[in-house]
């Protein structure tokens, strides 16, 4: 077995993005630069300052939008030409891509120079799982289905997702590993008191289903919904739909945090939090409030459902089944206590060494050939 160092690892992401995405896609390469390999980011922008230990080398682009179908024609088109010219002067070893996208994009310079993909799924874009109808979900399914093929190695975060993975890109007979996502326990788990303050976070788009949180609260009698306090941390294009069915309800017991660098201050005057999502790969806020010692209850779909296993953690996502699991809870003070000692159990059970793991599937043991330093 080779050892990583002079091993250089190129990697590539369109631009930063705030939350848990980039944030572990950092994560990954620092450990990589920690076991002593050359790590190279090349992206459209630049990584907001931090300590970080790879090099960033922005790609050349003439528009300045990050969104928007003309942005992702041109930047499809581009960017795997300009790839095969700029690896030629930088000659990896390993290409470390977070998503089948951009195993797509370098899929041309690692066919000719022979050169391995290492690729980590984060998710599946829900447009795929449903297989919703469209230029644009078939388009993502191609593109996605030749990066998984392109790929040396594919990684996903739980069993339920290489299975995915295998059913909807026919990928049956192909080895799919799996590295869980961690947790990093700063806090223990301890008593709550109403007024409860609850919490959700993330992108606020149809996905995320926050609009189920205020449809939930909708439905209590106002004496409980004077029991609690909900946040919902994050922006997108939902912001404006949300701010309006809070109107049509009358609801005033939810608050638009909007943005938040870090979710932590939040966490820490937390009570519960509460992750209603249909779609997700594994989600760092959940394990971010588990980490943090905050009691966590989320939509029982299967990506969520292999990371929580426990049914009093679950609830089918509907607003009359989360208004009545959060009856429950306000009004009972030992299915409160048995949420918060089934999270601090789970918790426990989700702290592993994800940087050396990380580190070694990029560095390490790869079955193919490869193209490392010898």
């Amino acid at each position: 077995m080779e050892g990583p160092l002079s091993i250089r690892v190129v990697s590539i992401y369109y631009t930063h993005k705030p939350g848990g995405f980039c944030r572990r896609l950092y994560r990954g390469m620092d450990a990589c630069a920690k076991a002593g390999a050359q790590i190279i980011y090349l992206s459209l922008d630049p990584v907001p300052s931090g300590d970080h230990s790879f090099t960033t080398e922005l790609i050349p682009f003439p528009m300045k939008r990050r969104s928007g179908l003309m942005f992702w024609a041109l930047f499809t088109a581009w960017v795997p030409l300009w790839l095969c010219f700029k690896l030629s002067s930088l000659k990896p070893h390993r290409i470390m891509v977070f998503g089948a996208y951009y195993s797509f994009l370098t899929s041309l310079y690692a066919l000719i120079h022979g050169v391995p993909i290492i690729l980590f799924v984060r998710g599946i874009s829900q447009k795929v799982t449903t297989r919703e109808r469209g230029l644009g979900s078939f388009l993502l399914h191609r593109l996605e289905g030749a990066g998984l093929r392109a790929a040396t190695r594919i990684v996903a975060v739980h069993e339920e997702m290489a299975k995915q993975l295998r059913q909807l890109f026919e990928l049956e007979g192909r080895a799919i590993e799996v590295l869980p996502n961690d947790i990093r326990i700063t806090r223990g788990f301890g008593s709550s008191n109403a007024p409860y303050r609850i919490l959700a976070a993330g992108t606020l788009t149809p996905s995320k289903n926050f609009g189920l949180l205020i449809e939930a609260i909708a439905l209590l009698p106002i004496d409980l919904r004077e029991k609690m306090q909900l946040s919902i941390a994050g922006e997108g294009r939902e912001e404006g739909s949300l701010r309006l069915l809070m109107k049509e309800r009358g609801i005033k017991e939810v608050t638009l945090e909007g943005w938040v660098p870090s979710l932590l201050p939040l966490l820490e005057r937390c009570d519960l939090f509460i992750h209603p999502s249909l779609s997700e790969g594994m989600p760092n806020v959940v394990l971010e409030a588990l980490g943090h010692g905050v009691p966590v209850i989320a939509s029982d779909i299967p990506e969520l459902r292999h990371i929580l296993k426990c049914p009093e953690l679950l609830f089918i996502p509907t607003p009359q089944a989360l208004a009545a699991r959060l009856t429950v809870l306000v009004t009972s003070p030992s299915a409160w206590e048995a949420v918060g000692e089934l999270s601090g159990t789970l918790a426990l059970t989700l702290t592993h060494d994800w940087d050396a793991s990380f580190a070694t599937l990029v560095l390490t043991d790869l079955k193919k050939k490869d193209n490392s330093p010898t």
